[in-house]
């Protein structure tokens, strides 16, 4: 304060487990303090390799899902619906409600998650 200079600094403050942008502006009538919310570089990257790693396999998984799906009709065209094959759709379904649901956390943000209460997978 004594030399009047803004200064602008990061702080993380863990009870509320968030960074925050601190600047302050010392004058003469004395102290203008502005803090605002940060998103770590770190978290950022780590956000982003996992939604492109997410996007790459559900995309893998969702070809694969599909077809399975098909040899399965044709499977169960030949045999007459047998309790097997119906077992092993509802096994793809239930695979593919996983990959979407994955999809869906990976594409939002920490807040979103927490706010929406979306922590389990879908029981389909």
């Amino acid at each position: 304060m004594a030399t009047q200079e803004p200064v602008t600094f990061r702080e993380h403050y863990e009870p509320l487990k968030k960074t925050f942008e601190v600047r302050a502006f010392p004058s003469e009538d004395g102290l203008s303090v502005h803090f605002r919310t940060v998103v770590d570089d770190e978290d950022a990257q780590r956000a982003d390799h996992l939604l492109e790693l997410t996007n790459l396999l559900s995309s893998d998984l969702l070809e694969s899902i599909d077809v399975l799906r098909a040899d399965l009709e044709a499977a169960r065209d030949a045999d007459d619906d047998s309790a097997e094959l119906a077992a092993a759709t509802e096994s793809l379904d239930r695979m593919e409600s996983l990959v979407n649901y994955s999809i869906r956390l990976a594409s939002e943000r920490p807040t979103e998650r927490e706010a929406d209460g979306a922590r389990e997978p879908p029981t389909e």
